[in-house]
């Protein structure tokens, strides 16, 4: 056996004292981060907002250019401008519960002064968790501490009269884990796979019925040119009217692909706005396109329907710029579906419609999809409606015409004049809006589900 000296076993010694000093230092240093590793790999990319292309209500927008969802979509260049009024708020939905750290907001120069920001687990009991007294527009940036499934930012005093502008509303944190959303059942109809500017549109006394069985889709004929209600859309001029749109939804959509198809022609109220009881009444009732719309056949089919406590409809807006006066005729049915309606219309662009606003407000037809169609007329500079009822259900083939000329708006239902107003004709461009909805005359039952179709819709000008 080779024998060591003591100077040898003396530097083995500290070679081994040396290497354990090592391991032991490099331990430390792992336990010592180990609790920042095991938190930073729970939080996201910080450089990504949550908030992004999440679902975005609010209190009012001033047109489906200048939508919520706007705010939220990560375009320098698209923005949510609210109607006028000192207090307006924007809302983001996380599906379920996030941790919340840090808010930037970038402002246009409609910028609030004073706002705050809130959040809540149900959508109707807020907790604020930041608050600002002199806000200076621009981009602001907040270090926050809150959780739900809600954020909100309410504006209660702005730089100008004229609402708030908002480029972009980015939070930051933690998203939970999304529920996932319940394959909605086949019905007969479809293989189902839903800004508001809101309306204030007047209470109408339903009918009863015989209840809320489903009508099937109507036979196509076997000629393809054919419409499938029976009546083809009209083509080309009529005698004082020039047409400027059509379209017959020609092209099959599965449901949820709208836009896809028709985007070119139609603009939509995005999944989550509240409806008009939902803006105005707290109902729980909300647009949802991509869980109503589709097309099959020849017909634009709207399955109206409750998922999880939220009735759920749809609203589309055929692209007209700057229509001053025209001829709107659309073709429709509906199974008769007690708690959702109808209250198609036209929408000033300055956004002062309603009952008592400055620029009026016609609608037709509007109706609970249980009882009769009417119309109405909310004259310019508010004041007592025109009210006319046609004494016709919803459940059958009809053809409604809506002319408005200077000093004068006629509503025809299946060739046959149910009414004509001439007080307080707005003169004013307005927006066609085919907005159906639901809660204003009591929220429809969880069970209630069924489909309003539409054949076809052509628009007119006045012939020059």
């Amino acid at each position: 056996m080779q024998k060591v000296s003591w100077k040898g076993r003396l530097r083995q010694k500290r070679v081994i004292l040396f290497i354990l000093a090592v391991v032991g230092v490099s331990c430390l240093v792992n336990l010592a981060l180990l609790p920042r590793l095991i938190y930073a790999s729970t939080l996201q990319d910080d450089s990504q907002p949550i908030s992004r292309n999440r679902p975005a209500i609010a209190s009012s927008t001033l047109s489906v250019t200048r939508s919520p969802q706007a705010a939220v979509d990560g375009n320098s260049k698209t923005r949510w401008t609210s109607a006028t009024g000192a207090v307006q708020w924007l809302a983001v939905d996380f599906d379920t519960s996030a941790t919340f750290q840090r808010v930037v907001l970038q402002w246009d120069t409609s910028y609030a002064r004073a706002y705050t920001l809130q959040v809540s687990d149900d959508g109707s009991r807020w907790t604020v968790i930041y608050t600002q007294n002199n806000g200076q527009g621009n981009t602001e940036t907040m270090d926050v501490v809150g959780k739900g499934r809600y954020i909100r930012l309410v504006a209660t005093n702005g730089v100008t009269k004229n609402g708030y502008s908002l480029w972009e509303l980015q939070v930051y944190g933690q998203a939970g884990t999304a529920t996932p959303t319940p394959t909605v059942e086949a019905t007969p109809t479809v293989e189902p796979t839903p800004t508001v500017e809101t309306t204030s549109t007047p209470d109408v006394e339903p009918t009863a019925t015989s209840g809320t069985e489903l009508t099937p889709t109507p036979t196509i004929p076997a000629d393809s040119n054919a419409s499938p209600s029976g009546e083809a859309m009209p083509k080309g001029d009529l005698p004082g009217w020039h047409q400027v749109f059509t379209e017959d939804f020609s092209t099959d959509v599965a449901i949820g692909g709208f836009l896809n198809a028709y985007g070119k022609k139609f603009t939509v109220y995005d999944d989550g706005w509240p409806d008009t009881a939902g803006s105005y009444h707290g109902a729980p009732s909300r647009y949802y396109p991509s869980k109503v719309l589709s097309a099959k056949g020849g017909l634009l089919d709207l399955y109206l329907h409750t998922e999880k406590g939220t009735p759920m409809a749809a609203a589309i807006l055929p692209i007209l710029k700057d229509h001053m006066y025209g001829k709107y005729t659309i073709r429709f049915k509906s199974d008769s579906l007690k708690g959702f309606k109808t209250a198609w219309l036209l929408w000033p662009d300055s956004q002062n419609g309603g009952e008592g606003a400055a620029d009026g407000e016609i609608d037709f037809p509007e109706g609970p999809l249980d009882g009769n169609i009417n119309a109405f007329m909310h004259p310019k500079g508010g004041g007592q409606q025109d009210a006319f009822d046609s004494g016709v259900a919803y459940t059958s083939w009809h053809t409604a015409s809506l002319e408005w000329s200077p000093g004068k708006v006629k509503f025809i239902l299946d060739g046959k004049s149910i009414g004509t107003s001439t007080k307080g004709v707005p003169n004013t461009p307005m927006q066609w809006v085919i907005q159906t909805e639901s809660c204003l005359d009591g929220c429809p039952s969880p069970s209630t589900a069924g489909h309003l179709q539409i054949d076809w819709a052509v628009a007119y000008t006045p012939a020059s």
